[in-house]
């Protein structure tokens, strides 16, 4: 576990939305990863992404209300409170993907 070096994974297309946006890693944990994708929509989120089978949950960054799940919240327990502890860090990678 640790920060993830920034980097472009391929284009995916978001749950939420009918654009393709490269993804920026953020940090990964033991079952599921945050990621940032590149151009995607408002308000400013992140989506927690199960490795195992891709489910996901979008989470707004400034209330880390979680919305657009597929995933239970205790399934990214974990995730939450790194996020919670890591805001700034959350809306710098969103507004470095939001130019």
């Amino acid at each position: 576990m640790g920060l993830l070096r920034p980097s472009v994974l391929p284009v995916i297309l978001c749950s939420s939305c009918t654009k393709n946006t490269v993804v920026k890693a953020i940090k990964t944990f033991a079952k599921c990863h945050i990621e940032v994708r590149f151009l995607d929509h408002n308000p400013p989120h992140f989506h927690v992404v199960m490795k195992a089978d891709r489910r996901e949950a979008l989470v707004t960054i400034l209330d880390l209300k979680v919305t657009g799940r597929t995933i239970k919240p205790s399934e990214i327990r974990e995730a939450l409170e790194w996020a919670a502890d890591n805001t700034q860090l959350l809306l710098k990678a969103w507004k470095d993907a939001h130019p």
